[in-house]
């Protein structure tokens, strides 16, 4: 079963599998809404604890959700998760992640419903660590020039 958006013709959500297609996905950014805005501090020992895996859906496992009621009621279920993998999908453990980055995951550990990880939020982590490689490239790079060895 393929759902699609009211007045978007340009995404589509397969009910059986989760997927989601779009063309593309974006967040909102603008600095007018933002405050208390502040550069990331060293993001490398935060890149070094990452730990990115390779897994498959079991789809036996049994999982908690939670339904809310037109009244604003929550009650939380557990059903069984339906998708499975043919190929291993690749991605990271939503809590050990929220360990290193809290903002990038949402639910707790082993609680009323599923993690949920927005991996868009690890970008902001990767860059600055980037930086810093290349800064610290960078200088490495100067220092063998200023000894006549590069």
């Amino acid at each position: 079963t393929y759902y699609s958006i009211q007045n978007c013709t340009k995404v589509k959500i397969n009910s059986s599998t989760g997927d989601c297609k779009a063309v593309k996905f974006t967040e909102t950014s603008d600095y007018r809404v933002k405050k208390d805005i502040v550069s990331l501090s060293s993001s490398i020992d935060i890149v070094k604890a990452l730990n990115p895996v390779s897994f498959n859906w079991d789809p036996s496992a049994t999982v908690p959700y939670t339904e809310v009621d037109d009244d604003g009621v929550s009650t939380v279920n557990n059903r069984t998760w339906s998708m499975s993998s043919s190929i291993p999908e690749v991605g990271f453990i939503a809590h050990e992640v929220q360990a290193l980055i809290p903002a990038a995951v949402k639910g707790e550990k082993d609680g009323d419903d599923i993690q949920t990880l927005q991996t868009s939020s690890i970008v902001p982590v990767l860059t600055k660590a980037l930086q810093e490689a290349l800064t610290k490239i960078e200088a490495l790079e100067q220092r063998l020039a200023d000894a006549g060895i590069a």
